[in-house]
């Protein structure tokens, strides 16, 4: 099975981070640590364990449904398999366990055939600026009502 290298940070709530170790993670998001950072052995491999039994994670996402409240957040299941499994990964590294998860994710799951180049196209050439506040030319001379008049008339 493929496999990238991946790096786990610990992330404090200061912005402090701190590297917990090294290792590497395969498509299915199965993470091996490999070099665990000196004094969190221990807490990296259990963290990881219990990670790696998770068959699911829970991705927070903002509902698209314009009834819900404001500030309102949806979950999501989201399995071992499904292609946004890696990316929701990540997202619950950092939310449950304070961890940053640094791989590279198109290693794992390269993108689709032919969805990543558009034939180029002509470039529509820009229309000039022209702002309505700007000035534009001088209105004829008004010579007053009478010539008012006539030009309404005519």
């Amino acid at each position: 099975m493929t496999t990238t290298s991946i790096e786990i940070t610990y992330l404090f709530d200061d912005g402090r981070r701190v590297a917990l170790g090294t290792g590497t993670i395969d498509a299915a998001g199965h993470i091996d640590i490999t070099t665990p950072a000196s004094g969190q052995e221990a807490y990296i491999a259990a963290e990881v364990a219990e990670l790696n039994a998770r068959s699911y994670v829970i991705l927070k996402e903002i509902p698209t449904d314009p009834d819900l409240p404001q500030f309102a957040l949806s979950k999501r299941k989201v399995y071992r398999g499904d292609p946004a499994f890696l990316s929701a990964l990540k997202d619950y590294g950092q939310r449950v366990y304070a961890m940053d998860f640094s791989f590279d994710i198109e290693a794992l799951q390269p993108p689709a055939p032919g969805l990543t180049e558009l034939p180029a196209e002509e470039a529509p050439q820009p229309e000039a600026d022209i702002s309505p506040l700007q000035p534009g030319p001088d209105p004829a001379p008004d010579t007053g009502p009478v010539a008012r008049k006539k030009r309404s008339t005519a």
